[in-house]
């Protein structure tokens, strides 16, 4: 089966389900490399771990869910795919789904519990664990949530039940703040210029937990690691909400966005390296520096996706935000700003141009003979230091 199967799969699901949508841009960013979850790669030739492996991985814990659980709701599941799944048997369909489940489920509780692994535990000893991190976070190699959340019970942990709460183990985080229509997102140096500082957010674990305090002129914001693993995990999240027919919480891809045109130049990026808001994981760029690989990266993770412009997560924040740069008192020191900056540009052409016509110091001497005329010009250039007159 697997070879008729691999080849449809690899064929059709594995190009075409994302390419329809314009996002597949780094083929390797949605290609398993250590273990395949669910259907879509069962079949792929090279993966590190063997369903084999995954068996006795599991075979100390106790079995969470059963057949029938899984069975009942083969349509549904079958659903979640974007290709035809017909090739795949029922009792095949339904192995792979619950198996993969309770191994996803078994490496979740060793990983937290480490009371529960073995001696030497491979698949949580690196670099194999990073592995799995990856490739469980792509977006072809799922099974449906909901079957995780049907057989997963707390109470098959004897004395850890209660870590799990009330909504059992499984949670999610989106932004609070209201949508509404997308605005101008000022970018790190526009708002150094509004006196605005930069502050890390070491509490949250939320990336979307950005927050604008008028008072104190801060933006608080979480921690930014710029990585590989990082590219690999938003694209395939960016995968997921651009697939669905609604773009209303699109949490991701609004913020990717947000991003980009907050972090506008390297300049940018480098200052939030240095207040430790960005963290660079990635090698340099051609020009050497690696805060311009993270730019590119950025920049590069917005090619081909679609921003709903009239609910845009961060609506609330840049709307605070434009506000407080939009004030008399802020647009009082951005002017004088410039000024004093127009006029330190005008003193050193100045300088250089008197420069040019040997407008020195030394002119004074002969000011007593230089006849005071219409054709004299009166330097008052301070690089000159001293008021001269000049041919």
């Amino acid at each position: 089966m697997c070879s008729q199967l691999g080849m449809y799969m690899q064929s059709h699901a594995s190009t075409q389900f994302l390419s329809d949508y314009g996002v597949r841009v780094n083929e390797n960013a949605y290609t398993p490399q250590a273990v395949s979850i669910g259907p879509i790669h069962r079949c792929m030739e090279g993966l590190l771990v063997t369903a084999e492996e995954k068996d006795n991985y599991l075979r100390e814990l106790t079995p969470f869910g059963t057949e029938d659980i899984v069975r009942g709701q083969e349509a549904r599941m079958r659903n979640c795919y974007a290709y035809n799944t017909d090739l795949i048997n029922t009792d095949d369909f339904v192995t792979i789904i619950l198996n993969d489940a309770r191994f996803i489920i078994g490496v979740l509780l060793r990983y937290r519990f480490p009371t529960l692994q073995d001696d030497n535990d491979f698949m949580l000893t690196e670099p194999r664990l990073s592995q799995l991190r990856r490739d469980m976070a792509l977006l072809e190699n799922q099974v449906p949530f909901f079957i995780l959340e049907s057989i997963f019970d707390p109470e098959m942990i004897p004395g850890r039940s209660h870590y799990f709460g009330e909504r059992g183990a499984f949670d999610h985080h989106t932004q609070d703040g209201a949508r509404g229509k997308i605005r101008t997102v000022p970018s790190v140096r526009e708002l150094r210029q509004g006196d605005v500082k930069f502050e890390l957010l070491d509490l949250s674990n939320n990336l979307f937990d950005i927050n604008f305090h008028n008072d104190a002129k801060i933006l608080s914001i979480p921690k930014i690691i710029i990585s590989d693993q990082t590219e690999v995990t938003i694209r395939n999240v960016l995968a997921f909400e651009q697939c669905h027919h609604t773009l209303a919480e699109n949490y991701m891809t609004d913020y990717v966005v947000f991003l980009d045109r907050f972090l506008s130049t390297e300049e940018d990026v480098r200052l939030l390296v240095k207040k430790r808001i960005v963290e660079i994981r990635i090698a340099a760029d051609a020009a050497g520096t690696v805060e311009g690989s993270a730019k590119d990266l950025i920049e590069n993770l917005t090619n081909g996706f679609t921003l709903d412009p009239n609910s845009f997560c961060f609506a609330e924040l840049c709307l605070y935000v434009d506000e407080y740069c939009r004030s008399p008192k802020i647009l009082q020191k951005t002017v004088t700003v410039i000024g004093l900056l127009l006029s330190v540009t005008a003193n050193i052409l100045q300088g250089v141009y008197c420069a040019k016509d040997n407008c020195l110091r030394a002119a004074v001497v002969f000011h007593g003979s230089l006849p005071y005329a219409s054709s004299t010009r009166h330097c008052y250039n301070p690089l000159c230091l001293g008021k001269m007159y000049v041919r």
